[in-house]
């Protein structure tokens, strides 16, 4: 039976205040400055050094036009933009306001394409908790994905209605609750190459069938870990992992193994209901490996006191794109992901999309130091 936990949120368009950011000081592998790649360095090394942490997610954020789309791959001689403990980034001074939208423009978009004449429905959107820092309804905006999918919204229609519901069981989103047009569209969910369908399992090849998708909000770079001592612990590549027990928790998306050519029984899938027990199933010796989001990682080995104990598997990180979905049946989807889509290129463009992503992390970061 699924939980069913509906909770409606009030809809709320943030209005977006400036953020200024100052210059500072530049210095090597410090935080606010920036950092010349030299022979040998890693995004985890960088991270280490700057912030005392791993978590490099934020260095790759403030730094996709230089890294590009591989996290693994960084060229010495590149200069990076270390953001500062707030999120910003140095020697930038960056006014982020609220884009003007044309309301005409904003107008077209939202009713141009098969809305019935005169019919302008309420977008529901379905999301869940539980996944900081993405959504849950305990964080600040509700997460840092919700605050993205809310400003979109409000500038890419600005006048239209819409709501958010969290359903704590992920699994009923895509199996039920989007198929049967109850909600919309769906947040976040990670969306598969879906030019390798002979690859994936039945469930995730309906990802591509089923659904349309939104541009990517946020690009989430995924990790192996494991113990120092382990014989995974310097593989070179992902056919290493082979025999390897690894733990991605319950709901937790798995296409990106499969495309690798990783599949049930060459490797063991644990699935346990929460992150943490990944890592607790790694030093009791019940996995091998654990996959996990590295935003997630930090705050999850400080709780654990595993910040010392539990390495990274060099040269694996894998970049999954979290998007929006709806479901081919719905008679608006499209018209929906158009709104979406808009919105994004906006914030992007303004600076906003780097705001709220920056300051979200920073607070994440801080509430689990």
């Amino acid at each position: 039976m699924y939980k069913n936990l509906f909770k409606t949120t009030a809809l709320a368009l943030l209005a977006m205040p400036s953020f200024v950011f100052l210059p500072q000081t530049a210095s090597a592998q410090t935080a606010c400055s920036e950092y010349t790649i030299e022979g040998g360095d890693t995004l985890r090394s960088i991270a280490l050094a700057a912030y005392g942490s791993g978590n490099f997610q934020p260095i790759f954020n403030a730094n996709r036009n230089t890294i590009g789309s591989n996290p693994n791959a960084i060229e010495v001689g590149d200069v990076l933009q270390l953001p500062c403990e707030d999120g910003s980034l140095p020697n930038t001074v960056v006014e982020v306001a609220v884009p003007e939208v044309e309301q005409t423009a904003a107008a077209a978009i939202a009713s141009g394409q098969t809305l019935p004449q005169g019919y302008v429905p309420s977008i529901k959107f379905l999301t869940g908790g539980n996944y900081a820092p993405f959504t849950d309804e305990s964080l600040p905006g509700r997460g840092l994905y919700t605050e993205l999918v809310e400003t979109a919204m409000a500038r890419g229609a600005p006048d239209r209605e819409f709501s958010i519901t969290f359903v704590n069981d992920w699994g009923a989103h895509l199996s039920a609750l989007l198929p049967i047009n109850a909600f919309d569209l769906g947040f976040p969910w990670f969306r598969p190459d879906c030019t390798k369908l002979d690859l994936l399992t039945p469930s995730d090849a309906r990802r591509c069938t089923d659904y349309n998708w939104s541009d990517p909000f946020y690009e989430v770079v995924v990790p192996y870990f494991t113990l120092p001592s382990s014989r995974f612990a310097n593989i070179s590549s992902a056919q290493g992992l082979i025999g390897a027990r690894i733990c991605r928790p319950e709901g937790y998306a798995t296409f990106y193994m499969q495309e690798e050519g990783l599949f049930e029984p060459d490797i063991t899938m644990v699935s346990p209901v929460l992150p943490n027990d990944c890592f607790t199933g790694l030093v009791e010796g019940t996995v091998d490996v654990v996959s996990l989001e590295l935003d997630l990682v930090e705050g999850i080995l400080a709780e654990l006191g595993l910040q010392n104990e539990v390495v990274e598997i060099p040269g694996l990180s894998e970049l999954l794109s979290l998007s929006v979905l709806t479901h081919k049946s719905n008679p608006y989807g499209r018209a929906y992901v158009t709104i979406l889509n808009q919105g994004l290129r906006d914030m992007r463009q303004s600076g906003e999309w780097f705001g709220i992503v920056s300051t979200q992390l920073a607070q994440y970061a801080r509430a689990n130091q």
